[in-house]
């Protein structure tokens, strides 16, 4: 008699761990992650307007502009020197910049810049001369770092814990949507823009200005902000006594892993495309679909990572994801067929980039108010310098010994870096939790 009552039981059982229990569970999380949404202020709204407006516009510009100089006759190595000025400003101006955010209107710190990157874009189209180019994209690219420093303390100003890691996730998901988005378009545009008996250099130059009025209008959104001014307290000073105040061990301790990270990824990352030509002999069609694909993949990534979050806590995603993300770069240097290596080039991408959102909350939210633009100046420039250099010695590691050396190199610049961080930080949060009584916790500042 029991027989048909317990097979029922464990029909029934089996259904619902197999079907309602996964609708259920994704219900709860999707109900979950909607009331988080709902919690975002009014200023953090208008900001992620902003900032896709801002990312859809200026992808035109970073697809077409290198295309753009080859077809007005520029040499490659004239493209490199432009390269190398664009990223030269941020590196220059970064830690200038976190130090202005906390002494200026951050709003207005923020449109100026964000105008003036939009305009030297444009010009550096405009009037295509050599040394006006260079000057262009410098002032572009010291524009770009001041408002990418503003905008970190201003979510920081408008969260708070309990949607905070959805906010930096969402900006890192919103910047990745725009930007494929405008990269899928510009292409198309170019080729419908050029006319009849144009060049394409006319093409490219219509779609990136089309591009720039895009990304200006997404300056609008910046004007209905609403920010408080800052207080004396959280300005921060430069001077002896200031210098001392800050914690250095934390902020060395994070930025030390963090520069491990991007001394690892510019030994190989720039040159996947690379990778998959000379290996898999791919075609530049094929090339640019996985490329787009990578980009829905991190932003999977990007919104899947405040859910774990909550679920393991930033240290141990961070690390995890790290970790995990290890075990695919080395499937894509191992995989033996193009559609093979296609499977961990994805998730790889998306495994590594759901912690950077994450990285970025973790290390303002250790850190006072004063002092959080100088540390995103730092974060910003912990990875952007050790990746120029990297990609330099990427290059030669490459030619020398071929691409699985730098995948090994990679891979353990990646492994040291999470054992680190681990080590670091693994007891932070609980600490945080139980004490509550200052940004820092008091084992982080006896460490």
């Amino acid at each position: 008699m029991l027989a048909p009552f317990f097979y029922n039981s464990l029909f029934r059982s089996v259904r619902n761990a197999t079907l309602l229990n996964p609708i259920r569970r994704m219900a709860i999380v999707l109900r979950n992650y909607l009331a988080k949404l709902r919690l975002f202020n009014r200023n953090i709204r208008f900001f992620l307007i902003s900032g896709f407006l801002s990312s859809l516009g200026m992808s035109f510009y970073g697809t077409l502009f290198n295309l753009y100089l080859k077809e007005s006759k520029f040499s490659t190595e004239f493209v490199g020197q432009m390269l190398f000025f664009s990223t030269l400003g941020g590196l220059l101006f970064a830690l200038p910049a976190g130090v202005i955010s906390t002494r200026t209107n951050q709003k207005l710190f923020l449109i100026i810049n964000s105008f003036l990157y939009v305009l030297s874009s444009a010009l550096s189209v405009l009037f295509p001369i050599q040394n006006g180019i260079l000057i262009c994209v410098f002032i572009a690219g010291i524009a770009s770092t001041f408002s990418g420093i503003v905008s970190a303390p201003l979510i920081m100003a408008n969260t708070t814990d309990k949607e905070r890691t959805y906010v930096f996730s969402l900006q890192f998901a919103v910047g990745l949507a725009g930007g494929a988005i405008g990269s899928s378009l510009s292409g198309f545009l170019s080729e419908l823009l050029k006319g009849q008996g144009e060049s394409l250099a006319y093409g490219y130059r219509l779609t990136i200005l089309g591009g720039c009025a895009i990304a200006a209008v997404g300056l609008v959104p910046l004007v209905f902000l609403k920010i408080q001014p800052l207080k004396p307290e959280d300005k921060l000073t430069i001077s002896i006594a200031s210098i001392r105040s800050l914690n250095l061990r934390f902020s060395l301790k994070f930025l030390a892993s963090r520069a491990l990270i991007g001394l690892g990824a510019g030994l190989t990352i720039p040159f996947l495309n690379i990778y998959f030509r000379d290996v898999y002999h791919s075609k530049p069609s094929n090339i640019g679909i996985y490329w787009s694909l990578s980009n829905g993949a991190m932003l999977i990534g990007a919104l899947l990572a405040p859910l774990l979050s909550d679920k393991l806590g930033k240290v141990k995603l961070i690390v995890s994801s790290q970790l995990l993300s290890i075990l695919f770069m080395l499937g894509l240097a191992s995989a033996p067929t193009e559609s093979l290596a296609l499977i961990p080039f994805l998730i790889r991408v998306s495994l590594m980039n759901m912690s950077t959102p994450i990285a970025s909350a973790f290390a303002l939210e250790m850190s006072p108010k004063k002092e959080q633009g100088i540390i995103n100046a730092m974060l910003m420039l912990s990875w952007s310098l050790p990746w120029s250099l990297s990609t330099l010695l990427g290059g030669k590691l490459i030619q020398n010994y071929g691409f699985y050396a730098s995948f090994i190199s990679t891979s353990i610049l990646y492994l040291l870096s999470s054992v680190l961080f681990y080590l670091f930080f693994r007891n932070v949060e609980q600490e945080r939790k139980v004490e509550r009584v200052a940004p820092l916790p008091t084992s982080l500042l006896q460490k």
